[in-house]
């Protein structure tokens, strides 16, 4: 067994924490048009992928986007990069 034991069994305290930090960033969309970003997460792509396709979009791929852990550390200390 690894260091820390089995993450399936973390305390559910520290999945919360986890799963707040990894919460949706939006939603990336590639269509016959190019990609094009939509806010939300996972429960939405069922209605953006409907509304696009109705709408006569071709649907190549959806990406729920997610936060990075540089993305989490930059609004913890309040920084950019570059």
């Amino acid at each position: 067994m690894r260091p820390g034991g089995d993450p399936r069994r973390r305390p559910r305290s520290r999945r919360r924490r986890t799963e707040e930090l990894a919460r949706p960033r939006g939603v990336e969309v590639e269509t016959q048009a190019g990609v094009r970003h939509f806010g939300g997460g996972r429960e939405e792509v069922p209605k953006i992928v409907s509304s696009l396709v109705a709408a006569g979009d071709q649907v190549y791929g959806v990406c729920v986007l997610r936060s990075t852990l540089e993305d989490v550390y930059l609004e913890a200390v309040g920084g950019s990069t570059g």
